[in-house]
This record gives structure tokens, sequence and C-alpha cells, in this order.
């Protein structure tokens, strides 16, 4: 995949560099293609977006050719990821306008603080995204978990993880399932929090992506 470095003026006096993944062939169609939303985890938060490569998906990009545009902003340091929903809604209008993304195609996937990320954005905007993948992470607001029942969920934890508890995937799993079509909850037996960077070895989670937003 391509890898572009780009900055963003808001409207206020938000304003960030992001990093944007584009297939190989992006720029020789004019196809429109689903929009993966990044959370990263905690260890990675800061002032320097090249950090955010070194665990989750990143490392993986530069062999992957995957049909799929992927964003992605750094959290800044000593923060949590609600604090910059704000500033990601108008980034996302942005990118929506600058590049080719699929009406209805936005999916939230993140890892460990961004697991957390990726759901509470979902909840937040459950207009916006469409899809949500959270792996080793878990809900602050569980009292807002009934507007992820209008999208596939995907819950993704270690069985040894010793930093997020597997048992806070498990609850959300046990909410959603009583009254949602499309929630998988995947336990890894013998993994730990380093799930986060290898899953992305294996094809479950890009497997789940094709059978819905193909």
């Amino acid at each position: 995949m391509k890898e572009e470095k780009a900055h963003y003026q808001g409207k206020s006096v938000f304003e960030t560099e992001y990093l944007i993944w584009k297939p190989d062939i992006y720029d020789q169609d004019e196809q429109q293609y689903p929009l993966i939303v990044f959370f990263h985890g905690g260890g990675e938060r800061g002032t320097q977006i090249e950090s955010i490569r070194r665990y989750g998906i990143f490392p993986y990009l530069p062999s992957l050719d995957l049909p799929w545009l992927i964003l992605a902003i750094q959290c800044g340091p000593n923060r949590i990821w609600d604090y910059h929903f704000s500033e990601l809604d108008g980034l996302l209008e942005h990118v929506s306008k600058d590049f080719r993304v699929k009406p209805g195609a936005i999916v939230a996937i993140g890892f460990s603080l961004g697991g957390y990320g990726a759901l509470h954005y979902a909840m937040y905007r459950p207009d916006l995204i469409r899809g949500v993948v959270s792996i080793a992470g878990g809900a602050l607001a569980k009292s807002s978990l009934a507007r992820l029942l209008q999208m596939p969920v995907l819950l993704i934890h270690g069985e040894k993880d010793d930093r997020v508890n597997w048992q806070n995937s498990l609850a959300i799993y046990e909410f959603l399932q009583t009254s949602h079509q499309d929630v998988t909850f995947v336990l890894k037996p013998y993994c730990g929090h380093e799930l986060c960077t290898t899953v992305f070895e294996e094809e479950l989670i890009y497997t789940w992506l094709k059978e819905r937003f193909a």
C-alpha cells in the first residue's frame, strides 16, 4: 500500500498531521474505496506521528495491498481518544472530499487504548461509522452500547492478556448478542497483549471486512 503524510487545518484552531494509506492501484482507476479509521494504542501517544507505525496493522502495510483506504492520526500525550472526536469529525469530512471514500463504508478499528477509542467513536457517531473492530479493548461508556446494535461488531481478545482483561470484551459481546444479529467475539487462547499486532498476520479481520464491506 502507498503511504501519504498530510496536514489538516480545521475550521477552528485545530490542526493535525495524518497518515493515509491507499491501495497500489488507487491512482490508476476511479473506484471508490471503503475507509478504515485506525486507533492506535496508548504507548504510541505523543507528538511524533511516525511512532504509530510500530504496532497494530502498520508494520504490515508496506507489504499488503488491501482494497481499502486507511486513515490514522495520533492521540495526544496523556489523552484518551474521546478527546479527539470532534477533531476527527472534521478530518473525516476533509478526507471524504479529498479521497474517493465509498459512501456508507467507514469502519473503526483499534487495539488496546485504541480498541476503546474505536468502540467509543462508533457509539459517538453511529450515523457515520458502519462497523467496528476492537482488539484487546473495552468500553467505558457502557450506557451507550445500544448505539452499536445497527452495525457489525468484531471483538478480539487474548486469554492471557495481562493489561486489558478479556472479560471487558466478553461483557460487550454479552450485552450486544441478546438483540444483535452481527456481533462476534473471538477469544484467542494462549495469546497476551501482543495480539494487538500479531492478529494482523492472520486472515480473521481481513475476511470479516471483505464479507461485510467489499
